[in-house]
């Protein structure tokens, strides 16, 4: 099982994690409480670990999934889609989960804590392709920093 890692705090406390996936999500140290996603998708990505993917976080209690990488706005279609077959929500747009994709970070580097548009206290990447780099740490916005 990939581990799951630490990549930082923001100044309100939302505590950040990454994880190497597709991978299960049935043991997340916050246990049932809701958390945001973002599924980085690198070029090497097999389609299927993509969809192994968003189909655990779309069944987890994810309140938004965002899509960044590879695609980003093919994923974030499919993301409606999948919520529809699972049945998390009766048509696309219902908005459970909440999506937004993000086509201009194209590596993880890129992201920082301004992208975040949900209010969850934890806060997962999911990184499908890829290793994370051991380097990866969230920036924070030049408005958020102390």
């Amino acid at each position: 099982m990939t581990p799951l890692v630490s990549v930082g705090s923001d100044s309100v406390g939302r505590q950040y994690f990454a994880l190497a996936g597709p991978a299960p999500l049935d043991v997340l140290p916050w246990g049932d409480a809701g958390f945001d996603a973002l599924v980085f998708v690198a070029p090497s990505a097999a389609p299927h670990g993509v969809e192994d993917a968003l189909r655990a976080l779309i069944a987890a209690n994810t309140d938004w999934i965002f899509t960044a990488g590879s695609q980003a706005q093919f994923w974030h279609d499919r993301v409606d889609q999948l919520s529809v077959e699972i049945g998390r929500q009766q048509r696309i747009g219902d908005g459970s989960p909440m999506t937004a994709y993000l086509d201009e970070i194209q590596s993880l580097d890129q992201w920082e804590t301004s992208y975040s548009f949900g209010g969850c206290d934890y806060f997962l990447f999911v990184v499908v392709g890829q290793e994370i780099p051991a380097s990866f740490h969230i920036r924070q916005h030049a408005t958020q920093r102390a």
